[in-house]
C-alpha cells in the first residue's frame, strides 16, 4: 500500500477537503501533521481495507486527533472515531462480529514485546508461530460457517500485531474492543 498510495494521491484528497472546507486543511496542515504523516496514516487504513470514501469525516477526525503525540496514537483514536464503518465491514448482516480474543496471558507477552523503549522490537519466534498455528486451525475450522472474524486485541498492540500477522493470516480482521461500536 506504501508503494501504491503517493503524495499526489494525498493532494487529490486534500484538494477534494479544501473545497469543501479549507480552514480543516489549513489547520491540520503543516503545524500538526506532514503530507509525510497523513500519507503514513491513509496507508495503513487502506492496508487494513478501512475505506476513505468519507475524507472530509476522516480530515475532521484528524483534526480532533492532530495533537497526539505521534502518529501511531492520531491512528489509533482516528480508528476509534471510525468504529462504526470498521464494524460494519467486518459483521455479518445482523451486526453481529464473530471474534476471537487472546488470553491475557497472551496479551501480556505480546505487550512485553512490544514495550522497547527503543524503536526496536524483539519478537519472539515461538510465540509469534504457536499463535499464527492457532489461529489458522480456528480460521480453518470456522470457515464453513463464517465469512469474516475478527482478532480482538488491545489497542496499544492492534497495530504492531497486525503489521506481524497480516501475511502469515491473510483475511483476519484486528480490532481493539474501543473500536466496537454499541451498534455492534
Amino acid at each position: 500500500m506504501d508503494e501504491i498510495l503517493d503524495y499526489n494521491d494525498i493532494n487529490k484528497y486534500i484538494e477534494i477537503v479544501g473545497k469543501t472546507n479549507i480552514g480543516l486543511i489549513e489547520n491540520i496542515i503543516p503545524d500538526f501533521l506532514s503530507i509525510g504523516n497523513i500519507r503514513f496514516i491513509f496507508a495503513q487504513l487502506l492496508k487494513e481495507k478501512i475505506s476513505l470514501k468519507d475524507i472530509v469525516y476522516i480530515f475532521e477526525k484528524l483534526n480532533d486527533h492532530a495533537d497526539e503525540e505521534n502518529r501511531e496514537d492520531i491512528l489509533m483514536n482516528l480508528r476509534i472515531s471510525l468504529s462504526r464503518q470498521i464494524c460494519n465491514s467486518i459483521a455479518d448482516n445482523n451486526k453481529t462480529i464473530f471474534a476471537l480474543e487472546l488470553s491475557d496471558k497472551i496479551v501480556e507477552k505480546f505487550e512485553d514485546m512490544f514495550s522497547n523503549e527503543d524503536d526496536v522490537i524483539s519478537v519472539d519466534v515461538n510465540i509469534v508461530q504457536k499463535l499464527i498455528k492457532q489461529l489458522k486451525k480456528i480460521l480453518q475450522e470456522t470457515s464453513a460457517n463464517i465469512e469474516n472474524v475478527a482478532l480482538v486485541v488491545p489497542k496499544e498492540i492492534r497495530h504492531v500485531l497486525f503489521s506481524i500477522l497480516e501475511d502469515y493470516v491473510p483475511g483476519l480482521s484486528f480490532i481493539a474492543k474501543e473500536e466496537i461500536s454499541k451498534d455492534f
